[in-house]
Formats: structure tokens, sequence, C-alpha cells
């Protein structure tokens, strides 16, 4: 309760000089309540069955015509629980954004926010986005639906319409503060640059270069583009490597990985069903693989396995949560479509594969289980079909429902191969 106090006091605060000395103080936020039912996502008969609240409350201000300020609390707890975690109220987004900054096509954000590049195929604040930090109450619970996905950062991003160039540096983890011992801190810096054309195919072009600097550092350079081949039809591709070196029980080996992505959504033309909106997408991703990750008496000159960096694809997805991003395919389609007004639906179909067979893909457990794979494993991870609903009942409160079923490929052994499944709703009111 105190810290509520506390929370509602730094509110104030900020809003009571906020009269005399800002143009303008808007605050926003959103209260959402989940339920969530999952069973079997150890393939081995564990079930989970908890509601969730995710409350969070922004103050945007701006104080001049080029300078403003954002402040966001938020609170994520499973109902009835009493830990700590659960209790807090943690400051989510704390930034500056500051335009014409020196002179007028920068535009400088610093403190703690939200970005995204491209597709968050690399890169994106949310992190890999199957895991929770450590201070929010669904730690261990349901990880992969926190709404914690802000990071520490300076953005400075410069605008040459029709090029905007973002040059970025993140703390990822600051690890010690000892200023003898930094070998242990986590950052993220780099750069990303995208040229919209100005043509009738909306064509546009993207390309990276990150460096995420650990114990480990990884060098990611990659390119993505985009255009609407057909009236009604988008086709993306994006691809990246990894390089560098990683220390492996054999000493240092030289890292070589790559992931691939094909992404294509075509609005159906059909006249009978134009009023249903229906959009068919298919999309391809690829993630390479090493035969021996923990490269123990590997004789391989190259690592081969792909780091799951900063991505933030497939949210909500059984398999997401499930599974990193490293050493797999995935083939998808989806079908979208408004079945009636204010109502959307979406029926999805995704095909897991490994793209290299190794002793064991182990799971990552959402609610803190751990389970085991078969040894000598195939190629067949599994299949996963889905529904997801919304429905806008004002302009201020959805409702939305998920249902999803994984069926785990033949690399799971008797009595670790059962079918995993979920089902979420949620009531989302935002003011």
């Amino acid at each position: 309760m105190r810290k509520v106090l506390l929370a509602l006091a730094i509110v104030a605060l900020i809003a009571m000089p906020a009269m005399a000395s800002v143009q303008n103080v808007k605050v926003s936020g959103d209260i959402d309540a989940t339920y969530v039912i999952r069973d079997n996502f150890d393939f081995a008969g564990n079930s989970q069955s908890v509601a969730i609240s995710q409350t969070r409350l922004r103050v945007d201000s701006d104080l001049t015509d080029k300078v403003a300020a954002t402040i966001g609390l938020i609170n994520e707890r499973a109902w009835g629980a009493n830990t700590v975690s659960s209790s807090d109220i943690d400051l989510n987004l704390a930034y500056v954004t500051m335009k014409e900054m020196l002179y007028s096509p920068l535009t400088v954000t610093v403190g703690r926010q939200n970005f995204a590049f491209g597709n968050s195929l690399v890169i994106d604040s949310a992190g890999t986005n199957n895991s929770a930090p450590a201070d929010s109450g669904l730690k261990g619970i349901a990880e992969d639906l926190t709404k914690q996905t802000a990071q520490d950062a300076v953005r400075l991003t410069f605008d040459y319409n029709p090029l905007t160039i973002d040059v970025l540096y993140s703390k990822i983890d600051q690890g010690s503060v000892d200023l003898e011992k930094f070998s242990d801190n986590t950052d993220l810096y780099g750069m990303n640059a995208t040229y919209q054309f100005n043509d009738e195919k909306s064509s546009l072009v993207e390309g990276y270069f990150w460096v995420k600097n650990a114990k480990d550092k990884i060098y990611v350079p990659g390119v993505r583009g985009s255009m609407n081949v057909l009236d009604g039809w988008n086709l993306q591709a994006e691809v990246a490597a990894q390089l560098g070196e990683i220390t492996l029980a054999q000493g240092k080996t030289d890292r070589e990985a790559y992931v691939a992505q094909v992404l294509s959504n075509y609005s159906l033309p059909f006249e009978k069903t134009k009023k249903y909106e229906p959009v068919f997408g298919l999309a391809y991703t690829m993630y390479s693989g090493d035969k021996n990750p923990a490269g123990s008496g590997s004789g391989d000159d190259k690592y081969n396995a792909w780091d799951p960096m900063y991505e933030n694809q497939a949210g909500g997805k059984i398999y997401n949560s499930l599974f990193n991003a490293t050493n797999c395919q995935i083939l998808g389609a989806t079908l979208s479509l408004v079945p009636m007004e204010d109502v959307k639906a979406q029926l999805y179909y995704d095909n897991l594969s490994l793209m290299k067979e190794v002793a064991a893909f182990a799971l990552v457990q959402p609610d803190g289980r751990s389970a085991t794979p078969a040894q000598d494993m195939e190629r067949d991870l599994g299949d996963e079909v889905g529904l997801v609903l919304t429905y806008d009942y004002t302009e201020d409160v959805q409702f939305g429902a998920r249902a999803g079923v994984f069926f785990p490929g033949s690399n799971y052994s008797d009595g670790a191969d059962e079918n995993a499944t979920q089902l979420i709703v949620n009531t989302k009111v935002a003011f």
C-alpha cells in the first residue's frame, strides 16, 4: 500500500508544476484483465489456470514545442498473489524527446523507452519475448504476456525524408557496477536506415548493423525489403547474419549464423467476400542451427546457432512460449477477416521443424516447469492451429479471446507428447 501511495504522490508532484511550466499534459493508460488456461505446456500433463491484471498509467507533457517528457507506470500481477513483485508498481517508461536537436532533422530520445525496427525479427525493446523481467508479477506465471517491454536507451533519429536513419544505444543489463568489473554488462548498439521510395508500389528498403556486446560480441548486418507487388498484395523479405566469436567448452569459436524471413499478405479481391475484408497471409522464417550448440567435443570450425537477440514475433502463440527462436524453421498461414461490425477474427496454422538435428531441444516454460524432450531428435517439432477474436465494444473497451492447440512432433516420447492447449480471454479498457 505504501508503494501505491508513493506512486500516486509521484504522479501528483509531476502534475502540480505542469500548470505553470508546460504547454500541454496528457494522462492516459489502460487496464487489462486476462484469464489464462494452459494445459500440457510441458507435454506431460501439467496445467495452469490463472487470472492476471496489467495496469498502466502514462503521463505525456509538452514542455515546449520541441521538448517533451513521458513517464509510465505499470503493475502486472496474478489475482490473489502475495509476492513482492506482484504488488510492485514499476517504472515502465521514463524518457525525454528533443526535436530539432542541434539541427532540424535530428530528434533525440533519452531514457526508458519502447523501440522496434522492421518486423521485430532482430531488434525490439521487448527483448526475447517469451520471458518477463524479474520485477514483473508475471515472472514464472505467464511471462510471454508481459507488457514490461521498454529498455533504457539513447536514440538519435535523423529524418531526411524519404530516408530515415536511427542510431541507438541500449543498456540491456548493467551487471556489476564495480568500476573494476564491467565484463558482465550487456549492451546493444547500432544503426538502422530506412528508405521509402515514392512510387506506386510503396517500395521500402531497410538496412541495419547491430552489435550485441556481452561476454562475446555479436555483429549483426541485415537488410529488409517491402513492396506492393499487386493491388492488395504486399511482399516482404529480410535476411541477417551473426558474426563474431563465441566461447564454448573447447574455447573460442567463430560465429556464423543466419536468419531469413519472407512474408506475403494478400487482400482477397472477390466481390462476394469484400465486405468481410479477408486477408490471406503466408510466412516463412528460418533460424540457423548447430548440431552441437553446447560445443563440447564439436569438430566444427564455425558456430551456426542463431542467437535470438531481441526478437518480438509470434506473441501469444503456444510455440513462442515453448521454444526459443533458434535452430528452427517456421512455415505459417493466416486468414483474417471481419465477420461482423467491430469483430475481427484470425485463423492461423504454423509448422515447426528443426534446421539441424540435435541431442535435445529444451522447452522454455512460462510457468517455470522444465521438460526434457527425447534424445537424438528428428526434425519434426510440431504444428499449431489457433483462432484469435477481438470485439471493439466501444472506442475504449475491447474484448478478446485466443484459443490454440500445439501438436508435438515425433521428437517427444510417450508420456511427454501430449498436445499443448491454451485459452486466453481478456477485457481491456483504455483511457
